[in-house]
């Protein structure tokens, strides 16, 4: 009796050692696979692709889609997907903002937001528009894809083939042109309104607050603190330039 119960240990002892031994080998195999299967995706795939997808949060979806939180049909929030400090606390914002449009309609309000985005190059420009009681409001972001870094005013323009020499006429000229067509109905002093309209521009240069947008065919849109002629009333309007 005492002999066969250690025969039977042994064969279990020599059991889990073949075990053991094949499970080394089946992993020691799929390491090896798995690092040829890398090495042949190295080759196959850009290095610039791999460092995007690598300054990417989520694998797998695009630059910009619908954040998962949002729930509204009508309140559309982006979900902003590059790898940076800069972006996650945008991206908290961009939550925050949200939560704040849904409360608003809770309390009767009507309220309406959307988003829109381009990528050109190595640019990636986001447009976020809010509607509250009929009042658009305008939130722009622009980054470069390679840094996950923000793009500045200055980027943005040239990418869109403005030069710094250009860029403050170009503005000046738009507004008026706003200001031209706006309505030639009302009576309102257009030289005043545009000259405020530009001081608000330079401003907002030296703050840093200034809301560019790079749409499609790369054209431009500011979305500048403009007087509105008849009411008198400051708010936000799109130009383009």
């Amino acid at each position: 009796m005492y002999y066969k119960t250690r025969h039977f240990l042994y064969g279990i002892f020599f059991f889990l050692c073949i075990t053991i031994v094949l499970l080394i080998g089946m992993i020691g195999y799929l390491e090896w696979n798995y690092a040829h299967q890398e090495r042949d995706r190295n080759i196959v795939e850009s290095t610039e692709w791999k460092q995007l997808e690598e300054n990417q949060l989520f694998l797998g979806k695009s630059f910009v889609f619908l954040a998962p939180y949002v729930k509204e049909e009508s309140i559309l929030f982006p979900m902003i997907n590059l790898n940076s400090e800069e972006v996650i606390a945008i991206n908290d914002d961009l939550r925050e903002a949200y939560q704040t449009c849904v409360s608003m309609k809770q309390e009767g309000h009507d309220v309406r937001s959307n988003y829109e985005y381009t990528v050109q190059n190595n640019i990636l420009s986001i447009l976020v528009v809010t509607n509250i009681d009929g009042v658009n409001s305008y939130e722009t972001y622009a980054f470069h894809l390679d840094t996950s870094k923000i793009a500045s005013y200055q980027t943005i323009y040239q990418e869109a083939g403005i030069t710094d020499q250009e860029m403050m006429n170009r503005v000046e000229i738009a507004v008026q042109n706003y200001y031209t067509d706006v309505s030639e109905e009302l009576s309102f002093d257009r030289e005043q309104y545009v000259s405020e309209t530009m001081e608000r521009y330079t401003q907002a240069l030296e703050q840093n607050t200034l809301k560019y947008y790079l749409g499609k065919d790369k054209k431009l849109s500011l979305y500048l603190e403009m007087r509105t002629p008849g009411t008198g009333e400051i708010r936000y309007q799109m130009v383009s330039i």
